[in-house]
């Protein structure tokens, strides 16, 4: 049997959903497999490991860790076709190793460089976002998902309790610039059929590619970003950044863990890069 490029996405969509991965792993996947398939220009059955290989290799300009997530994209469709589908008798990814990640420390934001990006928002809904994800810590995709009715019914503390990663539960204290912020956007907010407190500029919801292209609008329109940190801004960054500013404001990491809704201080450790100077201060101190 035959199958077109959109059957076999549905279908591996399908598949990928069955094993439980999350909504942004699927959409990654898919979309890392559609433009492989849009730029290869050939049936499943005729692709070879070489246009594997010729196709990462355009990929060069890109970090190891995005080439390496794309193979991985690629690795779990070909594996799909051949042992689910048996369209294929062997997987073209099979020996083809991801590149080697390169450990490039990525730096959080300062405090200034936070308050640029706030101040530099070219529009109020912006604003309010921004400043939700490095003052909150909160994800991006429950950011999205965060409802008008939500934040409405907030209660006495201005706490909302959200769906987070693995279905848990999780609370979010919203302060008191946050909710002038917000409550700045929704004298503007349009009407829409969706009751998302955030809109798109269509009504409908928000996208979280174009956000993290536009974070990185904002830094170069500020002019006090160099290029390397203009790259490495993004939605992730964001709650580093608060992560980092807590840590760095003397939080204990039990509550920086309570406030990201990690289930480990280990995964919250990694989120936070330790000021040198906190470092040369306290070994430079009299502990006794």
């Amino acid at each position: 049997m035959e199958y077109t490029n959109e059957k076999l996405l549905e279908m591996f969509e399908n598949s990928l959903k069955g094993e439980k991965k999350s909504n942004n792993t699927i959409e990654k996947y898919l979309r890392d497999v559609n433009e492989f398939l849009n730029n290869i220009n050939k049936s499943v059955k005729e692709i070879k490991r070489i246009d594997i290989k010729m196709y990462l290799g355009q990929k060069s300009n890109l970090s190891s860790s995005t080439i390496s997530g794309i193979l991985s994209s690629l690795k779990s469709f070909f594996s799909f076709l051949v042992l689910d589908l048996e369209l294929l008798e062997s997987d073209c990814t099979y020996s083809i190793k991801a590149p080697k990640v390169k450990n490039r420390t990525k730096k959080t934001l300062t405090i200034e460089k936070a308050e640029t990006l706030v101040d530099y928002s070219k529009n109020v809904r912006d604003r309010a976002i921004i400043y939700l994800l490095i003052n909150s810590g909160i994800r991006v995709s429950e950011l999205i998902n965060l409802t008008l009715t939500q934040y409405n019914n907030r209660d006495e503390d201005d706490c909302i309790t959200l769906l987070c990663k693995g279905d848990k539960l999780g609370d979010v204290y919203l302060s008191e610039r946050a909710i002038e912020y917000i409550n700045d956007y929704l004298k503007v907010r349009k009407e829409s059929e969706f009751d998302n407190l955030f809109i798109s500029n269509q009504n409908g919801k928000m996208d979280r590619q174009s956000m993290s292209r536009t974070w990185k609008t904002l830094a170069r329109r500020s002019g006090i970003f160099n290029a390397e940190e203009i790259s490495c801004i993004s939605n992730h960054l964001m709650r580093a950044t608060c992560a980092t500013l807590l840590s760095d404001n003397g939080t204990p990491i039990e509550t920086v863990q309570q406030v990201l809704h990690h289930s480990s201080p280990s995964t919250t450790a990694r989120y936070i890069k330790v000021n040198k100077d906190r470092v040369k201060m306290a070994m430079g101190s009299n502990i006794f």
